[in-house]
C-alpha cells in the first residue's frame, strides 16, 4: 500500500502565460477525484476476473476520466 506524507488542502491555479495549454485545469478535476477516492472505489467495485487487462482498474479509469475531461471523443 502506498502512503503519502503530503497534504493538500487547497490548490490555486494561475495563469500568466499566452502559451499556456487549454486542458492544465484537468489536475483542479483529477486531484479531486484522487481525494473523493475514485481510484480507490474502482480497485474496489471492478471486478474483471480472468480478463485481458485486469490490473490496475483503478488507474486505467482514471486515464479515461481525464481523457473525457480533456474531451477525447474516439
Amino acid at each position: 500500500m502506498h502512503a503519502s506524507s503530503s497534504i493538500l488542502d487547497h490548490l490555486r491555479v494561475t495563469f500568466d502565460d499566452k502559451n499556456t495549454l487549454s486542458n492544465g485545469g484537468l489536475i483542479l478535476s483529477m486531484t479531486l477525484a484522487e481525494k473523493l477516492g475514485l481510484r480507490s472505489l474502482f480497485d474496489v467495485q471492478v471486478d474483471l476476473r480472468y480478463s485481458v487487462g485486469r490490473a490496475n482498474v483503478g488507474n486505467k479509469a482514471m486515464v479515461i476520466a481525464a481523457s473525457l475531461l480533456a474531451g477525447v471523443t474516439q
